[in-house]
Order: C-alpha cells, then structure tokens, then sequence
C-alpha cells in the first residue's frame, strides 16, 4: 500500500513540473570539519559549505549528544519518536571512514520500523550495503528514477532482516550527476507523504544539494571515532546554520554484524 501511494503522489508531483531554484540546487551540503577547514576552490555559485564557513555561528547550545552507557543508537531512536513531525525527515550524514554511515542509518531506521513505517534513501551510493540487504540487489535506484527508465514501484525494495523500505542511489557506474536533479526533491516529497519516517543516507555530502539535505529535516551526524569534542561542537553548530532544525551527534558510528528484526542494534554486512 506505501508503495501504490507513492507511486500515485509522485505522479502528481511530478507532473507539476516544478523547478526547485537553481541557486539552491547547485549548493552543496556542508562538508566534514576537515573539508571545511580547507580551502576552497572558488565557484561561481553559492555552495552550503561556504556559507557554513562565512556564517556568524549563533550562541547556541552544543549539539544534543546520545549518552552510550544505556545504548546510544536505542536511545537515539527513542528521541526521535518523541519528536513527532519534528523528526519527520532525517538526514544522516559524517565524517566516518568507510561503511560507518549506511551501517548507523540502517540501524536506527530498523529500530524505528518496530512501530512505524520507514523508508531509508540511499544518497551516498557508496556502500555495497544497502543492495547486500535488499530482498533485490539488482534492484534500481534514484538514478533510473531521474531518468525516466525505472518507476517508483521498481525502485523501492524490502529489507531482508525488517519491515524497513529501501531506495538505493542507482546501479553500479550511475551518473552521480542525476542525483542534483530537482525531480529528486519532488520524489522525497512524494515519500514523506506516505512514510512516517524517511532516512536520508548523504555520506559525507560532498556533492548534494543543500536544500535537498535540510529542508524541514533533522540531521544526525556519525563522527569519526577519533574526533575531538571541540570539532563535533563546531560542526553540528555549522550545521544549524545551514538549514538543520536539530542536530544529534552520535559518539561512533553502528558496527557491522548480523541482525535481525529481533534484534537491529547492528547491521549485517
């Protein structure tokens, strides 16, 4: 039935032929604290991770931190469900190496799929994991989406280990390209309307849209293990400045293991 309805929203949405402003789709996300430290190469647009580095960063409390002693990830879940619509739309994005990011953000999403329905969005593309877990690894993904080639029904997938829905970014070799495109905005919109929770995997957000990333959306953010708590301080800060209404900054990132709907505080690989 999500499906069936998402099919039918997106096909109203976007048939609308609504163009999300081209300033905001050729800014970038904010990048990692180290990528912001550096230097920039200039552009002729605006990008998010400028912004973030010429803004005023607000006084403001640093970002809410999870507590580990009583399982960080469990907990984590349990704010979000009491945050209601304000937890709506979440964004998972770091600076943590390797599968760190996708692990974490299918973790938290199969906590949050015991009660409600929920659908994990791959924009990173990076990580074999989400195919690994899909009920379809060969499954397309939001690249054929933009394209044209695939339709919603085809692209929304089950997990093999919960009652989780998931999107992967495309197959194999897929034009990162596609993923600015603001048909994409319009496709999120679509799942927001039918998912009680959707999990936007953004990686490291090197390339994404900034508007795509923040608008009504709450970020969580998965660190690498070794940064100090002064920079995570500085970074979920940036990242308020840039559209987030809350950051969550975890303490590291999921590890990968089996799991099951029984039991999802890991993910397997």
């Amino acid at each position: 039935m999500p499906i069936v309805l998402i099919v039918t929203l997106a096909t109203l949405l976007l048939s609308t032929g609504l163009i999300v402003t081209g300033e905001l789709l050729r800014m970038t996300a904010p990048r990692a604290v180290a990528s912001l430290a550096a230097s920039v190469a200039p552009s002729r647009e605006p990008r998010a991770d400028k912004l973030v580095e010429r803004a005023q960063v607000p006084d403001e409390p640093s970002p809410s931190v999870v507590p580990t002693a009583l399982g960080e990830i469990e907990q984590l879940a349990e704010t979000l469900r009491a945050a209601g619509q304000g937890a709506h739309k979440i964004t998972v994005v770091g600076t943590a190496p390797g599968e760190s990011i996708t692990l974490t953000t299918l973790t938290l999403a199969r906590l949050l799929a015991r009660s409600a329905r929920v659908a994990v969005v791959d924009l990173a593309g990076s990580s074999p994991t989400v195919a690994a877990v899909s009920v379809d690894g060969n499954a397309p993904g939001l690249a054929e989406l933009m394209q044209g080639t695939a339709s919603f029904s085809e692209v929304i997938t089950r997990d093999k280990f919960s009652r989780l829905h998931l999107v992967n970014a495309g197959r194999p070799g897929f034009d990162r390209t596609l993923l600015q495109s603001p048909r994409l905005t319009l496709a999120i919109d679509a799942m927001l309307r039918v998912y009680e929770y959707v999990l936007l995997d953004a990686g490291t957000a090197s390339d994404l849209p900034a508007e795509l990333l923040t608008a009504n959306a709450r970020a969580v953010v998965v660190p690498d293990a070794s940064m100090m708590q002064d920079a995570r301080k500085v970074m979920g800060d940036q990242l308020r400045v840039v559209g987030f209404s809350e950051v969550d900054m975890l303490s590291e990132p999921a590890r990968p293991s089996t799991a099951s709907d029984s039991a999802p505080q890991v993910v397997a690989a």
